[in-house]
């Protein structure tokens, strides 16, 4: 994928990111790129230029170190959403992959939990909690990100 901007995430934790100084894990799981820029386009007859949707078409934005932290600091809330779920049923578990879409000025154009094994009502809690996010935009046009998230309780002895 060269020149594409990827995220790779291990769990909860943003683990690298192509296109910045981090490095880059042995097997990732790889993310895909993002949107380009919103081209300028006639308005009508009055001669006003709007811009394109900034989230439409291929990602073409560069990742930064920012959005990366970011990214994984928001996985980490993800918690909050399985501890809801342990509530209800304490042998919930599973793991779901979170796409989500950020645009140049940080807002989220969409995200989506896919492949999930989780109940819908933690997977609505994750996508909400993504989707309500702000985050250091990226250069040059949007990004998209695949987030694995795996959830398992810790064993009675803490051990896992």
């Amino acid at each position: 994928m060269r020149g594409a901007a990827v995220i790779w995430v291990a769990g909860s934790m943003v683990v690298a990111c192509a296109n910045s100084s981090l490095p880059v894990p042995p097997q990732p799981v790889a993310i895909a790129s993002p949107v380009d820029g919103g081209d300028l386009a006639p308005s009508g007859d009055s001669g006003v230029v709007a811009n394109a949707d900034p989230c439409a078409g291929k990602c073409r934005g560069t990742v930064t170190r920012a959005l990366v932290v970011a990214l994984k600091q928001q996985a980490d809330q993800a918690r909050q959403c399985y501890q809801a779920a342990l509530r209800s049923d304490p042998r919930v578990e599973g793991q779901t992959l979170l796409e989500v879409r950020v645009a140049p000025d940080g807002t989220v154009c969409s995200s989506g939990a896919k492949e999930s094994s989780l109940p819908d009502a933690m997977n609505a809690c994750i996508v909400q909690l993504f989707q309500r996010g702000t985050f250091p935009g990226a250069v040059g046009g949007c990004v998209d990100a695949k987030i694995p998230l795996v959830f398992k309780p810790l064993a009675a002895d803490g051990g896992g």
